[in-house]
């Protein structure tokens, strides 16, 4: 993606700072300007959604309002139908036959959190039946199998719903049927009934302690190998170079995991064990980094 003239790096600037300290980057993000760490929006839905939740918990506490919270998340739900769709007529029509389409897309449609709901309020309700209703969820584990196959179509179908991407299709109805999909096959793959459940994978456990790293560092690592390549006149696009990117992301994961994340998981238990609760002392995770807050 080429930089505004003027700007220093070849994919675009940093945001300005607030936007990162405050978790709004998502909200009328001009990724044409700032999109050296534009991956954030998606850290931005996640930190609102974890600051709104439990104050929205805390409410139907206290006015003792617990059955109206399936009532909250249907609601949120169909709300996110409306708000794409208002959205696609007030944003996307207008722009339909320029040159903005992809611009206009990501800013107003992919990016904003009002519009992608329906992955968090679907993990919720899911950790809501399986806590609060065994009975479903012992039903779930009888037939999870069944469900996981389920799930893989109906993820098979948001595909054809949502290629091409930007289109009223996905926005109306490819966000939700993505989420729903991964949702099932979620449910289902968390059941001891089922049959992926026992399997332990070396690789994939390895991936998925190193996935917030490369997460973190991957876009900028990319861009920075290809610059690299392209000045010892290599095809940045190439398989060659593709190989090379891969390797450079998961050494950059491992750099920090084991520069950033170790020390400061272990400064975290110091800091952490030194309190008087035996409770606190015995839940803390260790170094590994299995728990984490995003």
């Amino acid at each position: 993606m080429p930089s505004p003239k003027g700007t220093p790096f070849p994919w675009g600037s940093p945001a300005p700072l607030w936007r990162y300290l405050t978790f709004t980057l998502n909200f009328g993000f001009d990724l044409k300007k700032y999109g050296t760490f534009s991956h954030d929006w998606s850290l931005c839905v996640e930190e609102q959604f974890y600051l709104i939740l439990p104050l929205i918990f805390w409410l139907f506490t206290y006015f003792k309002a617990g059955k109206q919270a399936i009532s909250l998340i249907l609601a949120l739900f169909v709300a996110g139908f409306i708000l794409r769709l208002w959205g696609w007529y007030h944003f996307m029509e207008p722009v339909l036959q320029t040159n903005n389409l992809g611009l206009t897309w990501n800013k107003y449609i992919y990016y904003p959190t009002y519009n992608r709901l329906d992955g968090l309020l679907i993990g919720v309700s899911i950790a809501g039946v399986f806590t609060f209703y065994p009975t479903v969820k012992e039903w779930i584990n009888k037939r999870s199998n069944i469900i996981m196959l389920l799930g893989l179509a109906v993820l098979l179908a948001a595909y054809f719903v949502s290629t091409p991407q930007d289109t009223f299709y996905t926005c109306l109805f490819g966000f939700p049927l993505i989420s729903l999909a991964y949702g099932i096959i979620l449910a289902a793959i968390v059941c001891p009934s089922n049959m992926l459940f026992s399997i332990k994978s070396w690789l994939t456990s390895q991936i998925a302690t190193l996935s917030y790293s490369i997460y973190l560092s991957h876009k900028i690592v990319i861009h920075s190998i290809q610059s690299l390549l392209e000045k010892v006149g290599m095809d940045k696009n190439s398989n060659l170079a593709m190989l090379i990117c891969i390797i450079a992301v998961i050494v950059g994961a491992l750099v920090l995991r084991y520069v950033v994340e170790k020390p400061a998981l272990r400064i975290r238990n110091i800091i952490l064990n030194r309190s008087k609760s035996p409770t606190l002392r015995n839940s803390l995770p260790g170094e590994g980094g299995e728990a984490r807050l995003i």
